[in-house]
């Protein structure tokens, strides 16, 4: 990242306003965090960003909400977006009041699968929840087990 670059994110970082646009700058700031706008894509169908996803992330870097005309009500929690703590365009991605527990495993389970599937590629060995638990005192345990 050039110096001018890390200057003007500074500036910005020095006077958000919310908890939102500090964690999104600092994320801004974070190593390789412009990578993916720079890798090239790759002959498998899960290295290509579809194009609303695209569109998504580059309003998000810029701190524009993710659309330009946004619902007033969110029906999963019931409540009006101008009257939670901070101002929240990205609410209803974030939101999981209303969602039942299937929704949130099913798709832990797939980000589990999607990290074995490119450790794999990777040439890692891995192993999607181990049977040998070094947990076995409480009830966490890995999500997978990974040697490169």
């Amino acid at each position: 990242m050039s110096q001018a670059l890390k200057q003007r994110i500074e500036a910005f970082s020095s006077s958000a306003e919310t908890s939102a646009d500090k964690a999104r700058l600092a994320a801004l700031k974070a190593p390789n965090a412009r990578d993916w706008l720079i890798a090239q894509p790759g002959k498998g169908e899960h290295t290509i960003i579809p194009c609303h996803e695209y569109k998504l992330m580059i309003r998000f870097r810029l701190g524009l909400s993710p659309v330009d005309i946004l619902c007033k009500f969110c029906y999963s929690c019931n409540k009006t977006i101008p009257l939670l703590e901070e101002k929240d365009d990205w609410h209803f991605l974030s939101c999981i009041i209303g969602h039942g527990g299937r929704e949130i495993t099913a798709r832990h389970h797939q980000v589990v699968y999607y990290l074995a599937y490119y450790l794999r590629l990777a040439g890692a060995i891995v192993i999607i929840e181990p049977a040998a638990n070094q947990f076995a005192e409480s009830r966490k345990r890995p999500d997978f087990d990974q040697t490169c």
